[in-house]
């Protein structure tokens, strides 16, 4: 009898101590929910809805858009108009590799990756007083990029610095 008595109150422990742990949880995400409008700038995660996503949005960028190089990145620039209930400023961003320089799959994949964390680790050195319309932005390499990766010589920490001088150019310059 005793022992029964003891596995109830030892499972009503368990129990309770489950709950504050699930409680303590949900007032964690509570606080995280609200999170200040410029953690574009300051969030060093690239979300989904910061990512370009379909061919028609690609097709729409490449056909209006001002077109930035600086050493072994391309990028091409669209301004956004705001649309109702958008938020006042974002910015997105694409990557591509063509398949004309690039046959194979798993290195196109490879060069994307490395555009992307490049992109990804320097965003944050985006001025946000600069920033004054909502742009989406596709990154690519550009044919010296292209022969350094064909030659195994293309690295993150070069693309990451030719991220930061391409960013710096792209709102430098007000369009």
């Amino acid at each position: 009898m005793d022992s029964v008595k003891e596995w109830q109150q030892k499972t009503e422990e368990k129990f309770l101590q489950e709950e504050e742990l699930k409680e303590e949880k949900n007032s964690q995400s509570a606080t995280n929910i609200h999170e200040d409008n410029n953690s574009f700038f300051t969030n060093n995660k690239l979300g989904k809805e910061e990512i370009i996503r379909g061919h028609e949005s690609f097709s729409k960028i490449f056909e209006s858009s001002n077109k930035f190089s600086c050493g072994l990145l391309r990028a091409f620039v669209s301004e956004k108009q705001k649309k109702f209930n958008s938020p006042p400023v974002y910015i997105k961003a694409g990557f591509v590799v063509t398949k004309k320089k690039i046959k194979k799959a798993v290195p196109r994949m490879r060069i994307k990756r490395l555009l992307r964390e490049a992109y990804r680790l320097e965003k944050t050195s985006i001025k946000i007083s600069a920033v004054t319309s909502s742009r989406e932005i596709i990154f690519s390499l550009s044919d010296r990029g292209y022969d350094k990766f064909i030659n195994g010589a293309l690295d993150v920490t070069a693309l990451r610095n030719d991220m930061r001088d391409l960013l710096n150019k792209i709102f430098k310059r007000s369009t």
